[in-house]
Formats: structure tokens, sequence, C-alpha cells
């Protein structure tokens, strides 16, 4: 015999019983689908405002930096003596890895591999010992407000301030913060 339950769910039509069974939870799915946007959302503005990355071409920073490093560049950031920065070449708009040696106001040289800041020897632990070729010197000169004097860790085989003189400050992307690839190394 039949109980009144029995009766009620087989007049049920068998559509109805599908989608009460199938029917996926709306607040989890929308839940989950603002999660997702949100981060979309923050990446894209992170990237828009606050960080760039970079892809390393040449050896104009070795050994610090090598051909196919990839960085991430924060913007919109303090730049400080010895941070390394990417600009924009004035002439063509491509972009450059470089140490900043020199800040506004300053006065620097480079002569017989000797990096001379307000009259100070500065030693550049960054450097290598082996490099016997110091590539072109720099003559005395005072960093003008808004600009950066840059060097390549590779002095003998960078394209910097001792041919290109002074990066004006808007020209500057931003400051090296961290590698990306290789994974295993960080600059800080």
């Amino acid at each position: 015999m039949l109980s009144a339950h029995d009766i009620f769910e087989m007049s049920q039509p068998e559509k109805v019983k599908k989608k009460q069974t199938t029917r996926p939870d709306r607040r989890r799915i929308n839940f989950s689908s603002m999660v997702v946007y949100a981060f979309i959302g923050a990446m894209l503005v992170g990237r828009i405002f606050f960080f760039s990355m970079i892809e390393v071409s040449g050896e104009s920073m070795s050994p610090t930096l090598h051909t196919s490093d990839r960085l991430v560049l924060m913007r919109h950031t303090s730049i400080d003596r010895f941070d390394i920065v990417v600009f924009d070449r004035e002439e063509n708009g491509t972009k450059l890895v470089k140490r900043v040696v020199g800040m506004p106001g300053d006065t620097v040289s480079y002569i017989d591999c000797v990096l001379v800041v307000n009259g100070e020897s500065i030693v550049e632990p960054y450097l290598t010992a082996s490099a016997q070729d110091c590539g072109d010197d720099l003559a005395p000169q005072q960093v003008a407000e808004g600009a950066y004097i840059v060097f390549g860790d590779n002095r003998q085989g960078s394209l910097d301030s001792r041919a290109l003189g002074p990066v004006r400050h808007e020209l500057v992307v931003g400051e090296v913060s961290a590698r990306l690839w290789p994974a295993s190394t960080l600059l800080r």
C-alpha cells in the first residue's frame, strides 16, 4: 500500500524533481565569481598604476642581471642612490636598465675605475673584481635637479650616463624591486 508521501512524489512532474536535485547553490557561485572578478580587477589596477614587468636584453648590468631575467618594476616610488631603475631612452624610447650612482645635486665623476660622489670614493661591491677595462671615464659633473647619473654594472659594455648624459626623472619607468626569473634569486 502506498503512503500519502509516495503518492505525492509520484504526482510531481519529472522535470521539477530533476531541477530541484541538480540546481547548484547560486550564492556559492556568485561569491566565487565575485572573488575571481575582484582578484582580476586588483591585478589590472596594480599593473596599470603600481607595477609592471620587463625582460632584460643585453649584458650591461652583468653580473647583477643577465639577458632573459624577468624583473618587477615599482612605479611611483622614490629613487635612492644605487637603486636599479628602468628608463626610456630619450632618442628612441627603448628601455634601459641601469644603477643610479648620482642623485640631484651630487657631483659625480668616474675616472680610472673609481666612482667619486661629492668628493668621496665609493666602494661598489656589485662590480666584478676581475674587470680590467672600466670603460669610459666621466669628468666631474653636478647632477641637475630632477635628473640622475646612471651606470651599468658591466662598465666596459654599458651605454649609460657617460655617453647619454644624465637621465631626467620623467623618463624613469620604475625601480626594479624583484627578479621573477630565474625564480631562485631576488635583488634584495
